[in-house]
């Protein structure tokens, strides 16, 4: 850990700090001290100092490692950037070279992707852009619920931080306000003998700050700020979710959470058009099952199970 992160951590603890009080905890000189602050107030965090009053951190809303794992990282390595082109292809990078229980965060993504190729947009100090790479103990088959959970997490993460309410629109979108407040995407590699996973990654995009959108979002895009005045630290939420995927095989042992996720989700008891390859049909969505995939009943007099990976689904 360089000087500048263990100031960081020092002051992460909350007391105010003096110079002379965190060189002789680091072992170094009150200057070392002083170019390691005026570090982290070039990098954004809001470091004051007074007379006869030391240190102490404002605000830490830039985006920190250590700021992280001091809040609670549920065991995961954080790996962290200005910018990338996808955290979800720098997770599968690492996840490819054997990495695991590390998660990708990026402050700006260039290429952020969603569902079946759309883009995600992703400015810098806007949201919250991560990926978790997992080794999750079920069959490539149930893809599904590494989607479905991260929602529920997401949407707990939400509700802990600004109070509000989330709502779930099923796959992987997280609604607040009755717009899009996030973006889930999950791709893995499946071993064909086995059918299990070699690694999943899960992609979390959330809008956390007020920002100006593409024309085409304005209408079903919020964030955070937006709809529940609260300013959210970055760093908190993205503790709130690493702490929820702390131990995901056991949570989805349980399946519990399916019921939370049932509940949130809005498409249930609605009129959807289905689009699945070529064909396209109506049908009422009623339920959705033990494997996170949503049951229709499109008048055939059979229940028909849709797979995320397969179809889109609009609410009429």
């Amino acid at each position: 850990m360089s000087l500048k992160e263990q100031v960081l951590q020092a002051l992460l603890e909350g007391d105010t700090c003096s110079g002379e009080a965190l060189a002789k905890k680091l072992g170094v000189t009150r200057s070392a001290v002083w170019k390691a602050v005026k570090q982290l107030r070039a990098e954004g965090f809001a470091v004051e100092a007074g007379p006869n009053r030391g240190y102490v951190l404002a605000g830490c809303d830039k985006l920190s490692a250590a700021a992280i794992s001091h809040m609670g990282d549920g065991g995961y390595t954080v790996e962290l950037h200005d910018c990338l082109g996808s955290t979800n292809d720098r997770a599968k990078e690492l996840a490819a070279g054997g990495a695991r229980k590390v998660c990708v965060i990026a402050d700006r993504q260039e290429g952020g992707k969603g569902r079946m190729g759309r883009s995600f947009f992703s400015p810098s100090g806007a949201g919250l852009y991560l990926t978790l790479i997992l080794h999750p103990a079920i069959r490539g088959e149930d893809g599904a619920l590494l989607t479905t959970y991260a929602a529920v997490a997401v949407a707990e993460a939400i509700e802990e931080l600004t109070g509000g309410s989330a709502a779930i629109k099923w796959v992987n979108d997280v609604y607040l306000g009755g717009k899009k407040i996030c973006g889930i995407l999950t791709e893995a590699s499946v071993d064909f003998e086995t059918g299990s996973f070699a690694y999943a990654v899960v992609g979390i995009g959330i809008n956390v700050r007020k920002t100006v959108l593409p024309e085409e979002l304005r209408s079903i895009v919020t964030d955070l700020e937006t709809e529940t005045g609260v300013i959210v630290d970055r760093n908190r939420l993205a503790s709130a979710l690493l702490r929820r995927f702390a131990d995901i095989d056991a949570i989805l042992r349980d399946g519990t959470y399916l019921k939370s996720y049932s509940e949130r989700c809005f498409v249930l008891g609605q009129e959807v058009l289905v689009t699945r390859g070529t064909e396209q049909f109506s049908a009422r969505a009623v339920d959705i099952n033990d494997r996170g995939e949503l049951l229709v009943d499109d008048g055939s007099g059979t229940l028909r199970a849709l797979n995320s990976g397969e179809v889109s689904v609009k609410v009429k």
